[in-house]
């Protein structure tokens, strides 16, 4: 909002013809501070984002080699191991996936 405010006092100036070089140095300045500030912050929740998935990822793991561990020997009746490890590394992708695909309009 302020670098749109900036310029449309700079385009007010022009076409009033009483733009000085103070206005278009301030104004510069301001959109060039705006776009550094976004440009961090689009790194920033990028990480962020990156980070949350995959401590996500780890915790699903993690949960579902304890559940196994837990069943014990017994779910191999109904499952088969192969099975259940391509399913949790699907299922923590997916959710890797879900956390980057709802940050990444952030980012734009």
């Amino acid at each position: 909002m302020v670098s749109i405010f900036s310029v449309a006092r700079l385009l007010e100036a022009v076409l009033n013809k009483t733009a000085s070089k103070e206005l278009v140095l301030s104004t510069l300045l301001i959109v060039m501070a705006v776009i550094s500030v976004r440009v961090i912050t689009s790194i920033l929740t990028s990480r962020t984002s990156f980070m949350a998935a995959s401590q996500v990822k780890k915790f699903l793991r993690e949960n579902i080699y304890s559940k196994l561990l837990d069943l014990g020997a017994s779910y191999n009746e109904k499952v088969s191991t192969s099975e259940v490890v391509q399913v949790s590394v699907e299922g923590s992708r997916a959710v890797r996936d879900l956390l980057w695909s709802i940050s990444t309009p952030a980012l734009l």
